[in-house]
């Protein structure tokens, strides 16, 4: 029986695991789904919230929420044979297995065992977490194959593809962007869900923040939005700092600080739904250090870094970002490069790992210009080439800073270990 139901395609076989993610966290965004969003596939919010319930334990609740997917599927699908039972029979069967139900196990697999649903699966590892990613978008590729027209897979692909150009942080000119498009046909389809992502990456800052007020007005719990409401004043400030620079008038500079405190209150308020976003602390920190409250920003630096279970492309973004707050905020060059030196030591390529390495140069450089025998100079130098893998340019420059600065141990130990290396 075991092999039967490894066999299905559902939440249970999907390998979404509880430690990618907060349950409780997932739960409550799933709730806020059902009660807001107009959409004709709400049975899949309820077929992932039975396995939520799995994962919390209550197999009693598991099963309301997947009485109430096939009640809505059938609503809306009469015909018994209806493909979108698929993968609600298949998390049935499992919730049965683990109830010790096993006649009823047998009789769900009877009924599940006939093909994959790509769609819903998509779905559930888009809304599970950003390492899932790039398998919704293969399994939203699958589903187009078989339903091109399908407005649900449509405005999914367009949002997985969107999200992965933005986990690849290069900036792109909009006509280049692949995702632009897919969100243009997504809006004229669907655009209850991806219209505020394309407004905001086609330049509509303006047009992005009415749509999301109006949601916003209906569903004020919504950290999401919120979050989204933070970026859309946040982008336009920054628009401003860099059209006018520090030109400005009574009246733009009241415009400015309006768009600072509008985007600290938005962050804030996604902070009070969503505590461990992690993006939205750096967000923040970042917006207080514009207002020049910066022992704010420290505090919410500091917060992000004691949280737990990091990954490292967030700590990627927290480590350059708090950096630069060390180092033109604060002050503090010295403690500025130990958090560039945190970033890069993690190999994740992001945008922020070239801005740690641009900025270490640059300090390095400054150092070399200043005084052609400073030692650290050249031993940050042999940290950046030791870093990308460049051994034999890090000896040369350790070798270097040691000329300047015979004893110091750093170097000393930095040099025997990249020998013993080469």
């Amino acid at each position: 029986m075991k092999l039967r139901l490894l066999q299905l395609k559902c939440h249970f076989t999907w390998k979404l695991l509880v430690q990618d993610t907060d349950p409780e966290e997932l739960e409550e965004r799933l709730f806020s789904q059902l009660t807001f969003l107009v959409t004709k596939n709400k049975y899949m919010v309820h077929n992932l919230l039975a396995y939520v319930m799995h994962l919390r334990g209550d197999h009693t609740k598991a099963i309301d929420h997947l009485k109430k997917a096939e009640e809505m599927i059938e609503e809306k699908n009469p015909e018994e044979n209806s493909k979108k039972y698929l993968v609600t029979y298949g998390n049935y069967a499992w919730v049965f297995y683990y109830l010790n139900q096993t006649s009823a196990v047998s009789y769900v697999i009877d009924k599940a065992e006939i093909a994959e649903i790509y769609g819903e699966k998509a779905w559930s590892l888009l809304k599970f977490c950003g390492q899932y990613y790039e398998d919704a978008k293969q399994s939203f590729e699958k589903a187009l194959e078989l339903e091109p027209e399908d407005p649900e897979w449509i405005t999914g692909y367009a949002t997985v593809v969107y999200r992965l150009e933005g986990f690849n942080k290069k900036p792109s000119p909009a006509s280049t962007c692949k995702s632009l498009d897919l969100l243009k046909r997504a809006v004229e389809m669907n655009p209850t869900d991806a219209v505020v992502k394309f407004y905001r990456r086609a330049g509509m800052i303006d047009d992005a923040l009415s749509v999301l007020k109006t949601a916003v007005d209906v569903n004020p719990n919504s950290g999401f939005q919120h979050h989204q409401i933070g970026l859309c004043y946040r982008l336009k400030y920054f628009i401003q700092k860099k059209k006018f620079g520090n030109k400005r008038g009574e009246g733009l500079e009241k415009e400015m600080n309006d768009l600072i405190q509008n985007a600290i209150f938005h962050f804030e308020k996604t902070l009070e739904f969503k505590k461990t976003f992690v993006y939205a602390h750096v967000d923040l920190a970042n917006m207080y250090s514009e207002a020049k409250e910066y022992q704010k920003a420290e505090d919410t630096f500091k917060t992000v870094l004691a949280f737990p279970s990091l990954k490292d492309e967030e700590k990627q973004q927290v480590y350059y970002n708090y950096g630069q707050f060390k180092e033109f905020c604060m002050r503090s060059e010295p403690e500025a490069i130990d958090y560039y030196k945190n970033c890069l030591q993690i190999k994740k390529s992001q945008k922020e790992r070239e801005f740690a390495e641009k900025s270490v140069k640059r300090i390095s450089a400054k150092k070399i210009r200043n005084s052609i025998h400073d030692a650290e100079g050249y031993a940050l130098l042999g940290f950046l080439y030791k870093s990308n893998g460049d051994r034999n340019d890090a000896v040369d420059c350790y070798a270097k800073a040691l000329e300047y600065d015979p004893y110091n141990e750093e170097y000393v130990s930095e040099l025997c270990e990249l020998k013993l290396m080469i």
